[in-house]
């Protein structure tokens, strides 16, 4: 498109955007402008992840495994989410998210679905799953009680692939590595079972983060009454006192 002052970027979208969807189309467009003047030559595809800007697989393969520099981990965490400890369904939504297919909003817009990006907790874009189960601001505070409670110093990563490589645990039959071992399945689970309650059941009040963190602890509860470590403990010191029930 030519605006009188030289060519530039005409992004026409294929359906009405949303408010934030238009905010993010306006970032882009000025990012478009600060690449400088277009030309009428031919445009040409260019191999960035190849030195000579050709595409090959296996530079494309070296590119995404290591992700400009940054460490990607090579195998798959297969041992740790399919574990004979948590249910089928539990492992494979965290198999879902591993492998970026969980269905969130952002997903569903890209696929031209006509859905309002909104998260169902801090009221922001839901960009991503990593978003949704590890960045969320109200998501934050359930991780930041469980690590405080286990005595766990912990940084999230950027990516669920990268969160559950470096968590990933080793089954134990002592109670603070297992419950270490099961919280991510819990707290994901939960958090989708309510997200999923807000957008599509159109629930009008979400949990509060004490309720959440409630369900969470009811479920690790149910993968842990068969474990020998936990027979004597009650439910109540279970639910209320993990910090004077789990000392190392």
């Amino acid at each position: 498109m030519d605006n009188g002052n030289g060519s530039s970027w005409n992004i026409d979208p294929c359906r009405r955007l949303n408010d934030l969807e238009i905010q993010e189309v306006m970032k882009f467009s000025r990012l478009l402008d600060n690449q400088g003047e277009l030309n009428a030559d031919d445009d040409k595809r260019e191999g960035r992840s190849n030195p000579k800007g050709t595409f090959s697989v296996s530079s494309c393969y070296a590119w995404i495994m290591h992700n400009h520099g940054q460490f990607t981990p090579l195998n798959f965490p297969s041992k740790y989410i399919w574990n004979k400890t948590i249910p089928p369904k539990f492992s494979f939504l965290v198999w879902a998210a591993a492998n970026g297919v969980v269905p969130t909003l952002s997903m569903l817009s890209r696929r031209g679905m006509t859905v309002v990006n909104i998260c169902a907790f801090c009221n922001t874009s839901e960009k991503s799953v990593e978003h949704l189960f590890l960045h969320c601001s109200f998501i934050r505070q359930i991780w930041d009680h469980f690590l405080q409670q286990l005595g766990f110093v912990w940084a999230h990563p950027t990516t669920i692939i990268e969160f559950l490589w470096k968590w990933k645990l080793k089954i134990s039959t002592k109670p603070l590595i297992f419950l270490r071992f099961c919280l991510p399945f819990a707290i994901w689970w939960s958090v989708w079972l309510e997200r999923n309650d807000i957008i599509i059941e159109k629930k009008q009040r979400r949990k509060t983060l004490n309720s959440l963190i409630l369900d969470i602890k009811l479920l690790l509860l149910g993968w842990a009454v068969n474990i020998d470590s936990f027979k004597n403990i009650k439910f109540d010191d279970f639910v209320f006192d993990w910090v004077n029930l789990f000392k190392e």
